[in-house]
């Protein structure tokens, strides 16, 4: 069994492929049709500060895209909305 192991490994070396994922579950927000990743940490009282305190989540899906992984994963699981009047 190990020598299987072994040799299966070695057959898979070259052609091994990357794989980033990445999943959010939490709140979301869009601000003038751009939309923000809001960390838990985050304390937001004016529509100004989501530019500096969230993250913006087609920054996130240009750098997915830029690093030429093979296969890009994104689980999201947020609202959307913006709570600013």
């Amino acid at each position: 069994m190990p020598l299987r192991r072994l040799s299966l490994s070695a057959s898979l070396r070259p052609t091994l492929l990357l794989v980033l994922i990445l999943a959010f579950a939490g709140h979301g927000v869009q601000i003038q049709g751009e939309n923000f990743l809001v960390p838990i940490d985050a304390t937001m009282q004016r529509e100004d500060e989501v530019r500096q305190k969230a993250v913006n989540m087609q920054d996130v899906l240009e750098h997915m895209a830029n690093a030429k992984n093979p296969l890009n994963l994104v689980f999201l699981d947020a609202c959307r909305n913006n709570p600013f009047p």
